[in-house]
């Protein structure tokens, strides 16, 4: 709790705060949890904190990732992964990428069909099984990914360029044991 402590000085600095500004995240986040743990006090406030913060940063790395390098570079970011997947992995059949990506089938089919509209892959059918959908980059396509995964890897430098060497490879880990399973050896998967 921040000010004087009360409902209303947490209610008002959340309304009041331009949080999408990165100086206001964290305040916003503070806010959002004072609250929350106000009206409901069984509440784990340090891991909605911690999922908040996380979940905030997140959206806002990813907007200006994509906003300043991908899109500039004529892909969204889904496009883009797949196409960087492509790039990296040559040629795949559609379902591989799908469950490389994380994403769904449908969701590669019909991303895939824009790439191939805008010149980056080519759909070809495999030699060895007829139903299956081969992807795979163009030319032209391999010719400019390099470049866009270039913009990216700028723009994620400027995001961690506040961190040491040691404190980038701190979160790292520490993003990776948030994704490990639990002690009891379960694992969420989110879905």
């Amino acid at each position: 709790m921040r000010d004087d402590g009360s409902e209303s000085s947490a209610r008002e600095s959340l309304v009041e705060s331009e949080a999408f500004r990165v100086g206001d995240i964290f305040s916003f986040t503070e806010d959002y949890v004072d609250l929350t743990v106000q009206k409901a006090p069984a509440i784990d406030r340090s891991a909605m904190h911690a999922i908040l913060l996380l979940t905030r940063v997140s959206k806002m790395v990813s907007h200006d990732i994509e906003s300043r390098a991908q899109r500039p570079g004529g892909l969204s970011s889904p496009a883009f992964y797949l196409a960087a997947i492509l790039w990296l992995t040559g040629p795949l059949e559609s379902s591989v990428a799908a469950a490389i990506s994380g994403m769904t089938r449908s969701a590669v089919s019909s991303l895939t069909k824009t790439l191939v509209r805008d010149g980056w892959v080519l759909r070809t059918h495999s030699e060895t099984d007829a139903r299956a959908v081969l992807l795979s980059l163009t030319e032209s396509g391999s010719a400019r990914i390099g470049a866009v995964v270039q913009n990216v890897n700028d723009r994620e430098k400027h995001w961690v360029s506040n961190l040491t060497a040691d404190e980038t490879g701190q979160l790292i880990a520490l993003l990776a044991k948030l994704v490990s399973p639990a002690p009891d050896g379960t694992q969420d998967d989110g879905s």
